[in-house]
């Protein structure tokens, strides 16, 4: 996450970079390990550093444990799955690529108030979202769920890393909604497993299979150094931005497929 958010001026990779040299200890933690983006960073510190690098690696999967996910093929189908769920008197988690800077995540819940009047909709973006929510939401879950009742929670990208539910009660299913490339493969898994107990999932994705060979193409090129021109290195922050740009090109090259490789990868069921 750090690697990705390197793109960023504003995220002080160098900074970060100067302390872990200087610590005793470092220990870096990542769901979604690269070789080419913490695994490089990683070697980077332990060399300039003269510390030992040691890697650990976790080989059980939460994907593995039980976990189902089925593709919808049309836009239309997340309406309707959601709907038959509802139906069904199951409580659903709706995890959307959009946000309700334009009332879309109002508009949605609207209409799914419309047709289940009797059940408790709720929808937030990052503005919207009750701090509770955000900052102990297994317990003000609950209390939803057990004073008011809760049918249907629509949520935006706020809540897809560092931020889940584990209370008393669970989400029978989980819908997905990606019209949008920016939220790739491993952000839409981290989304499914915001709501820890469930098992079942539904996802749509809207944008096809994207052809970036050209743009990663242009990244990796070079240019020849001419009589009287030195070459620089790049400082760490750049080069782990420019790494983390090539990385985010190749995870938006195809989102469907890549999903479907992770999912089966990591012992699901798609």
């Amino acid at each position: 996450r750090v690697a990705l958010n390197s793109v960023d001026p504003a995220s002080r990779t160098q900074e970060l970079f100067t302390l872990c040299r200087a610590a005793k200890l470092v220990v870096l933690l990542d769901a979604d390990a690269s070789c080419d983006l913490t695994g490089w960073f990683a070697e980077e510190i332990a060399t300039s550093s003269e510390k030992e690098l040691l890697a650990l690696i976790n080989d059980k999967d939460w994907m593995g444990e039980g976990h189902c996910v089925y593709a919808l093929e049309a836009e239309k189908d997340v309406i309707g799955i959601t709907e038959m769920l509802l139906g069904q008197g199951e409580r659903v988690y709706f995890h959307t690529s959009r946000s309700d800077r334009y009332k879309q995540l109002s508009a949605l819940a609207r209409h799914f108030q419309q047709k289940f009047p009797d059940k408790n909709i709720l929808a937030y973006d990052a503005e919207t979202a009750p701090k509770r929510l955000k900052k102990e939401p297994s317990v003000f879950i609950d209390e939803l769920i057990d004073n008011e009742g809760l049918d249907l929670l629509i949520v935006s990208p706020w809540s897809k890393i560092g931020w889940d539910y584990n209370g008393n009660h669970h989400f029978d299913a989980t819908v997905g909604h990606y019209p949008h490339t920016f939220i790739t493969a491993p952000d839409i898994c981290q989304q499914m497993r915001r709501p820890r107990q469930t098992k079942k999932h539904y996802v749509w994705l809207g944008r096809r299979p994207n052809d970036t060979t050209q743009r990663l193409a242009d990244l990796d090129k070079t240019f020849p150094i001419r009589p009287g021109q030195l070459k620089a290195d790049l400082p760490v922050s750049l080069n782990l931005a420019e790494r983390a740009k090539r990385q985010r090109e190749r995870q938006k090259r195809n989102i469907p497929y890549h999903l479907k490789l992770i999912i089966i990868e990591r012992g699901g069921a798609y």
